[in-house]
């Protein structure tokens, strides 16, 4: 089939960016290279970028600067100079990783030469999408084109169950096959001359252990389930160090934060490594592969952590965690943060009861239970702190803000619609700057609208179902 032609691979990030996918296209392109088959790889231009190294040829096309919202530059696949470059290279195959400008350009290109498109899914979209644009409409925009665009593809691969599961939320109905990455880290360790190199350029002592991560320095990465993890040791008295390979915009956030809870010193930040032997010297004098990213299609840190004799410490049922056996390939936790037995209801005038019948019911199916700490918030505060001996109560405002921060962390607004009143408050430089309330309870709030419900013969999710179809 490449006999009479090359493949082109497409992506929008590519060297000097690091990641999962950047690293999956130039092992790519290096595999076919070294079996004889002609490679070119399109992608958009970088300040800095130096191809010369490569064995094959690099196709870079113009791109806007987006990097501070996005964390790339934004290929501008509409010049034809960009086409006619690929068309020169007389590709039989288009193989696209980004379903943005690669896929386009791919689908542009076809138009003139005759070659089928395939399309790979690497990244779980739906939350890029949702982190880097703010309005619902747009973001609903964004997902139609990008589904629009795998579409038109001739074939879909995907990297994993979980990243084919995560594509058909998206709305993308047709076929697809799931198609692992592979690494390039061939089985083995670094040499001892390098590790001991590494160890004193970051002056790590003996005797203690090393924790890695590799990959891009994101939140949603898993950056604060690792240092959160690490406060709780280092609170028992328990000494470590934690490298962090990798960089992004959000760097400086995460090393702040790592401040903030006291282990900024346990704390290596290395910034981007290109050397591949380098980040083989990283995992060897490692002793544990951090990586509870639920943000992950495909974990190729983690093969690569595997290659040099290291477990990984994965999110339970994420895609990373696939094909791993708790406890013999690798260890699985639950995601911090999760509701443990979430329970809602009126308390009907008697908070205290409603309070009491849950925690007997908490008590009862889990008779061993140890609860480490225990707080209250809202109205009913004090009155419930006093009456179970809580430790502590939260202020309201305090407690949202804490939560919010979870799902978005530069939030800046939030709405809270409450049973006797509505807050919006808003965040500024990480601390709530201003609050406003509504003036009149009967507003629609909770109770006032659980009330009117019931005064019509209606639950409340009944209520709710009528008033969002209802004609007017």
């Amino acid at each position: 089939m490449f006999e009479n032609g090359s493949v082109c691979l497409l992506n929008d990030s590519f060297p000097p960016l690091i990641d999962g996918v950047e690293n999956a296209v130039v092992n790519y392109a290096k595999y076919m290279t070294g079996k004889d088959i002609d490679v070119t790889v399109a992608t958009p231009s970088y300040p800095g970028a130096d191809d010369s190294n490569f064995d094959f040829p690099v196709i870079r096309y113009s791109s806007l600067n987006t990097t501070k919202r996005f964390g790339y530059r934004l290929g501008y696949p509409f010049g034809k100079k960009a086409i006619n470059a690929i068309k020169s290279s007389h590709p039989v195959l288009l193989h696209t990783h980004c379903p943005f400008s690669s896929t386009f350009l791919a689908r542009m290109v076809q138009q003139e030469v005759d070659a089928p498109i395939v399309f790979t899914y690497h990244t779980k979209f739906d939350i890029e999408i949702n982190k880097a644009v703010e309005l619902n409409f747009l973001r609903k925009t964004a997902k139609k084109f990008l589904v629009g665009n795998i579409s038109a593809c001739d074939e879909v691969w995907v990297v994993s169950k979980g990243a084919g599961e995560n594509l058909r939320g998206l709305g993308y109905e047709g076929d697809y096959v799931v198609m692992e990455n592979g690494v390039d880290l061939s089985k083995g360790l670094a040499s001892k001359e390098l590790v001991e190199k590494l160890r004193a350029k970051h002056n790590l002592p003996p005797d203690v252990p090393v924790f890695l991560f590799v990959g891009r320095l994101m939140w949603y990465k898993g950056a604060r389930i690792i240092l959160d993890g690490l406060k709780e040791i280092a609170a028992e008295g328990k000494d470590f160090r934690m490298i962090f390979v990798g960089d992004s915009v959000e760097r400086p956030e995460i090393e702040a934060y790592a401040k903030t809870l006291g282990i900024s010193d346990r704390c290596i930040f290395t910034g981007a490594i290109h050397n591949r032997e380098t980040i083989r010297g990283y995992f060897t004098l490692s002793d544990l592969f951090l990586f509870p990213s639920s943000f992950d299609t495909n974990g190729i840190v983690v093969r690569e952590a595997a290659a040099c004799g290291k477990a990984s410490v994965l999110l339970k049922d994420s895609c990373a965690s696939e094909g791993i056996e708790d406890g013999k390939t690798g260890l699985l936790i639950d995601e911090n943060g999760n509701i443990f037995r979430p329970f809602y209801a009126p308390n009907d005038g008697n908070p205290v009861l409603a309070v009491k019948n849950y925690l007997l019911k908490v008590y009862n199916d889990f008779p061993d239970i140890d609860i480490a700490g225990s707080a209250a918030t809202g109205y009913g505060e004090e009155l419930i702190k006093n009456a179970f001996s809580l430790d502590f109560g939260i202020v309201e405002t305090v407690a949202h803000y804490t939560a919010a921060k979870k799902f978005r962390e530069n939030v800046d607004f939030i709405l809270d619609i409450g049973g006797q009143d509505i807050k919006c408050f808003h965040i500024k430089n990480g601390n709530i700057d201003n609050i406003y309330l509504n003036e009149a309870c009967s507003s629609g709030c909770g109770s006032f609208l659980q009330t009117f419900a019931q005064a019509l013969g209606y639950d409340v999710p009944e209520f709710a179902k009528l008033a969002l179809f209802a004609d007017r």
